[in-house]
């Protein structure tokens, strides 16, 4: 079995209040369009997201007031929720990285298809 191994940093995920709030400050600036959008109903959140060089800079928001979004907001404000790291083997490293202690919320891995929300 391959050896689990970071690759690249996938994405940068900033948690806000507003995510078209927020990228328009970005907008206004850095110039960064921020073109890109969805929900995750799965996960209760609304995305903004621009591509840096291959990373992506998304912006989330809560969508349901008990959504994890909401609740990190209430309980540590606005700012860097996670990010994440394009991995090799990816479900060893989480495996390894629970044996060292280390918390996942959600626990399991979520796989998300974005290959309809980026050219």
């Amino acid at each position: 079995m391959e050896e689990p191994q970071i690759e690249a940093i996938e994405e940068i995920v900033i948690a806000v209040k507003e995510v078209d709030q927020a990228a328009g400050r970005f907008k206004d600036l850095f110039g960064m369009e921020f073109g890109f959008g969805w929900t995750v109903p799965g996960q209760k959140v609304k995305v903004r997201s621009e591509v840096i060089d291959g990373t992506q800079l998304q912006f989330i928001q809560a969508t349901d007031p008990e959504s994890v979004v909401s609740k990190f907001i209430k309980v540590k404000g606005k700012g860097l929720n996670h990010f994440a790291f394009k991995v090799k083997n990816l479900r060893e490293m989480v495996k390894r990285l629970k044996g060292k202690g280390v918390k996942f919320i959600p626990e399991d891995i979520v796989e998300i298809d974005l290959t309809d929300k980026y050219p």
